[in-house]
């Protein structure tokens, strides 16, 4: 991931930052460059660009990087959840009091060491097929266009 100046990312944005970080990439020494498929990688200015400094773009499907994302699937998710138990809880245990930004440590304390687990990473692999390797994680589903329209271009 890379950050730089703008504040949204737009496809000027993304190109000025092809041509920052690329100066070692050439057609005979390749790099390959994963996009998420937001409509600020694709211009033809930067899609030319990678073609002629031998920059391969892989872009997954729309609305798909969810499913790659282990940490997100295996370990954030239970974590969020423990999260959110450990706030009702407190909420419960504690009817007379406001919750502040000070007990909020208390209640990540409490809710870290359940979610973020060497069991939650490694499933993380499984359920994104990483390991064991699942080349089926994406289906055919997954790269149909979210909606179709008769509209006239």
């Amino acid at each position: 991931m890379l950050a730089d100046g703008c504040r949204m990312q737009n496809f000027y944005c993304f190109y000025n930052i092809l041509k920052d970080k690329s100066s070692h990439n050439t057609v005979d020494q390749k790099c390959l460059l994963l996009l998420d498929n937001h409509a600020s990688h694709v211009s033809i200015q930067a899609i030319d660009f990678c073609k002629e400094n031998g920059i391969v773009l892989l872009s997954f499907p729309p609305h798909g990087t969810h499913k790659i994302q282990l940490l997100d699937r295996a370990v954030f998710g239970p974590f969020k959840k423990m999260i959110n138990t450990a706030t009702y809880n407190w909420m419960r245990n504690h009817p007379d009091r406001t919750m502040t930004i000070h007990y909020i440590p208390g209640i990540v304390k409490e809710a870290f060491p359940l979610s973020v687990t060497d069991k939650n990473a490694i499933a993380g692999f499984s359920c994104t097929g990483i390991s064991p390797f699942n080349r089926n994680i994406f289906t055919t589903v997954d790269y149909a266009p979210s909606s179709v329209t008769d509209r006239p271009l």
